[in-house]
């Protein structure tokens, strides 16, 4: 449970991000409502807090799993943060309109559009998961849409070690139950009072 004075050093801690970036002509830090607008039945985007990212890219090794793809990337704080860590590459999806163009206009501002590459697309529908080994997902998705996700990286990456992060994780039965993937490392975001998941595991081929 978030205390009071956790909750107000948070609000204050967006404020000042917020003036930041905006000064800079970025978008990453404003909550903003996702996927069906017109229902207003979807989630919220959230920027990942750097210290968690911090810790997060500390406990992967970069020359090993190479390639890092945001499943549901939202405006693009975690794609810009992991351009500074040096994969090798660097991509997002994004099925909303809206903020997979706050995404592209971020990167095009900070000068990383010729590195990450923003497609806006249904996840579930992609067909580029085997050009990466490191996925990462903000709770993105139902659990119907996750189980439809890990199925598609696992069938793209058949063969391969790959690396699943995953920050806030309330269906994790998609992926215990591939069966080739262990929980490899828990991390906790004490501000927001969410878990990140780390699990590693080799496809079968």
């Amino acid at each position: 449970m978030i205390s009071l004075a956790a909750s107000v050093r948070n609000r204050l801690r967006y404020i000042v991000s917020y003036l930041r970036e905006r000064s800079r002509g970025l978008d990453f830090t404003l909550p903003d409502r996702m996927y069906d607008r017109r229902r207003h039945d979807g989630a919220m985007y959230y920027a990942t807090a750097p210290e968690v990212l911090a810790d997060l890219f500390a406990c992967v090794d970069s020359a090993r799993y190479d390639r890092f793809l945001d499943v549901g990337c939202g405006k693009g704080f975690v794609l810009k943060a992991a351009a500074e860590q040096g994969f090798r590459a660097v991509g997002g999806i994004e099925y909303d309109e809206k903020l997979a163009a706050i995404c592209r206009r971020n990167m095009a501002r900070l000068g990383l559009d010729g590195r990450v590459r923003v497609i806006r697309g249904n996840a579930a529908d992609f067909r580029g998961y085997g050009g990466y080994n490191c996925f990462y997902f903000f709770n993105p998705f139902r659990p119907e849409i996750m189980a439809a996700v890990v199925d598609a990286i696992c069938r793209q990456c058949r063969g391969r070690d790959v690396l699943l992060i995953y920050y806030h994780p309330r269906y994790t039965e998609a992926i215990e139950e591939a069966g080739c993937f262990r929980l490899m490392r828990v991390l906790r975001d004490p501000a927001r009072d969410y878990d990140v998941f780390i699990y590693q595991g080799v496809i079968p081929a």
